[in-house]
């Protein structure tokens, strides 16, 4: 019998996790640097952050599914704002 699954549909690491790892990553990045620390300290920590996080969400559900519910609702704010501001460029015709 042939596999009818999607070829890579059984990865534990999916894109989505990837990006919603690299947008968490970014986000620990750019919190660090602003508040706190020099650009290679808070890259470094952001690095370990991001890590951390994509090895445990490729081997435990629990942490994928709060790594994929945490890129939704970062969809879910960036989205309209990017509409806004596609409007506003369609409005100036930038």
């Amino acid at each position: 019998m042939a596999n009818t699954s999607r070829p890579g549909s059984g990865s534990p690491f999916s894109g989505r996790r990837a990006a919603a790892v690299t947008l968490l990553f970014l986000l620990v990045f750019l919190a660090l640097w602003i508040l706190a620390f020099t650009l290679a300290t808070s890259f470094m920590i952001a690095l370990g952050v991001g890590v951390a996080v994509a090895t445990v969400s490729a081997g435990s559900d629990v942490v994928g599914a709060l790594v994929d519910g945490f890129f939704a609702v970062c969809l879910a704010i960036l989205t309209p704002i990017g509409a806004i501001l596609a409007l506003i460029a369609g409005l100036f015709s930038v």
